[in-house]
């Protein structure tokens, strides 16, 4: 911390790789080697000398003994400056966001080490994307052990979302996408910012509040899919971007892309594919659409969920997808095709608004259409 705290301030503490709400209730000066406490009989601070309970290690320095809020007092501790933050807007911001980071580690980290799982992923169900020429393409530009040419590391199991996000729901409590990811839409690591349209945000607030608010759901039975979008945009990406691409600073245009960026690209969009089939239960869902999700896992068994799922869900994906990969290790060049991606993939959703952006929501109870 910059400055020192005092007696009875609230504070952000490191306890392991999250910060937690904390009083502190004594203070160390090192100057004095008096500590400050409050007295309850006197009803009033007092200091002393320092005692035993003080490490060692912390005589040289300001200390503050601190009780974690919400916690049992057994677990009360002194701290140094270094794990100890101001409690403010942006400190706890990034309270959220690491706590955001661990769920998500904790999520990545039931994926595959094997290299022979990865491999079985690839080749049992989805095909190498070709290159505009129509020819296999090696990917380049883009480090072979992190980013897009290893796709599925991100991925966890067979390929299978089903028997995955039926076992968790039923192992645990369900997370809902309301409580664990909305909060993060305009906030990003510092390395790594994708820039959202406003307009795309528009339409994730709009989505949360029909949902959460007035306790809608998206009606699915509708002619586009997010495999559809992402078809779609895949030959966007392969035929027609022969004058360049929109990007988000300015409408500034560049040139074409070369056949390594578009092959990267194609990369980009089969691993979003598939995550989103692997990520809908356990990722994507607000609490009411629980029962809806489960409807679709019996009616459509052996249908992929991201030819059920309408665009509006992978938008909820491609919000967060940044902090994914973050979260995989990704090496910046990667992140940066990743970056450029999405960020195209935006523009390309906003120019065509009408046709893949129109969502529909229905009352849950009873079933009565809204029209967004």
């Amino acid at each position: 911390m910059t400055a020192s705290k005092e007696l009875g301030d609230t504070v952000l503490v490191y306890q392991g790789p999250l910060l937690y709400d904390s009083k502190i209730i004594r203070v160390y000066d090192q100057k004095t080697h008096k500590i400050k406490r409050w007295n309850e009989k006197q009803k009033q601070i007092v200091e002393v000398n320092a005692d035993r309970s003080l490490p060692a290690k912390l005589k040289s320095e300001n200390a503050y003994y601190v009780h974690y809020q919400g916690w049992n007092k057994k677990w009360d501790e002194w701290v140094g400056d270094d794990r100890m933050i101001e409690k403010n807007a942006q400190n706890i911001d990034l309270q959220k966001s690491l706590k955001l980071q661990l769920k998500v580690r904790q999520e990545l980290s039931k994926a595959p080490k094997s290299p022979k799982a990865l491999k079985s992923l690839k080749d049992g169900q989805h095909s190498r994307p070709r290159s505009r020429s129509g020819s296999h393409v090696p990917s380049k530009g883009v480090k072979k052990e992190y980013g897009v040419v290893k796709k599925h590391s991100l991925l966890t199991g067979n390929g299978d979302s089903r028997s995955h996000t039926s076992r968790s729901s039923k192992s645990k409590s369900p997370r809902t996408y309301a409580n664990t990811f909305y909060e993060q839409l305009s906030k990003h690591s510092s390395q790594f910012s994708v820039t959202v349209p406003s307009q795309i945000k528009l339409k994730l607030v709009k989505d949360w509040e029909n949902i959460t608010k007035n306790e809608k759901q998206v009606i699915l039975d509708k002619p586009c899919s997010v495999s559809d979008v992402l078809r779609q945009f895949t030959k966007y990406i392969c035929r027609d971007l022969s004058d360049g691409y929109i990007t988000s600073s300015a409408d500034e245009k560049r040139n074409p892309l070369d056949d390594a960026t578009v092959d990267n690209f194609l990369e980009i969009g089969e691993s979003l594919k598939l995550y989103f089939n692997r990520s809908v239960g356990s990722l994507l869902l607000y609490r009411y659409e629980r029962e809806q999700y489960k409807e679709i896992l019996k009616k459509h068994e052996m249908d992929e969920l991201a030819d059920v799922y309408p665009p509006i869900f992978l938008l909820r994906l491609c919000v967060i997808f940044p902090n994914l990969m973050i979260e995989s290790k990704m090496d910046m060049d990667s992140l940066k095709i990743v970056q450029q991606f999405l960020e195209l993939f935006y523009h390309w959703l906003i120019a065509n608004d009408g046709k893949y952006l129109k969502v529909e929501y229905e009352n849950c109870m009873p079933l009565i259409p809204f029209m967004q």
